[in-house]
């Protein structure tokens, strides 16, 4: 008889706060670092992690999101091994401006976004298509090369969107359903084929 495999679990950890973030301007491939909440978000996602046995990190190269990961490796004594293929959606022209700024400055553009968000472009970048499976090509590569194990990767929330959206099934305009804020963790765990998500347990910041 077979021994058992046990699944693969990924660790899905969105990067800690930037100043874009608390604004509420898109960042795309934008590469701007971590506001002062966004390192204490991260330290203290850090300090959570190490509850488990994760044998690798992987991350956005973004360094919003590498700077998060190194934060984690560092108690976790790992190398962070960046992927560029994690990054968030690119917004092309539209990086650092609000949705308002998008609104009256870009009106066509908007409203073909509007009209198709999964898969229309954003001028000069991407579609959420186009993220959406570039991210899940990636994490099922992660995935292969770690049966058995548990690792943490680091990204954004456009993908750890697009990934709920996938396993669960939803479609992607009741994407806004979906609140994840920074340094929000998801688990996506790869058992006999199949993909599923959890809420970890341990992925609580203790109030003390």
């Amino acid at each position: 008889m077979q021994p058992a495999v046990k699944p693969a679990v990924i660790y899905l950890l969105r990067h800690g706060q930037t100043a874009h973030n608390a604004s509420g301007r898109l960042m795309g491939h934008r590469d701007i670092g971590l506001d002062e909440v966004g390192l204490l978000q991260a330290e203290t996602a850090a300090r959570l992690v190490t509850s488990r046995d994760i044998r690798a990190v992987y991350c956005s190269d973004l360094q919003r999101a590498r700077h998060t990961a190194e934060r984690a490796a560092a108690r976790l004594g790992l190398d962070v091994t960046p992927r560029p293929a994690l990054r968030e959606v690119d917004v092309g022209r539209w990086e650092g401006l609000t949705d308002a700024e998008i609104r009256s400055t870009d009106p066509e553009a908007y409203a073909a976004v509007g009209a198709d968000p999964y898969g229309a472009r954003r001028p000069g970048g991407e579609s959420y298509a186009e993220m959406a499976d570039r991210v899940w090509r990636e994490l099922k590569s992660i995935a292969a090369a770690h049966a058995g194990e548990e690792v943490l990767a680091v990204s954004h929330g456009g993908p750890m969107r697009a990934v709920i959206c996938r396993v669960l099934g939803l479609a992607w305009e009741r994407r806004h359903l979906l609140t994840f804020q920074n340094c929000g963790l998801l688990a996506l765990i790869h058992d006999r084929g199949m993909y599923r998500l959890e809420v970890p347990g341990w992925a609580v910041a203790p109030t003390t």
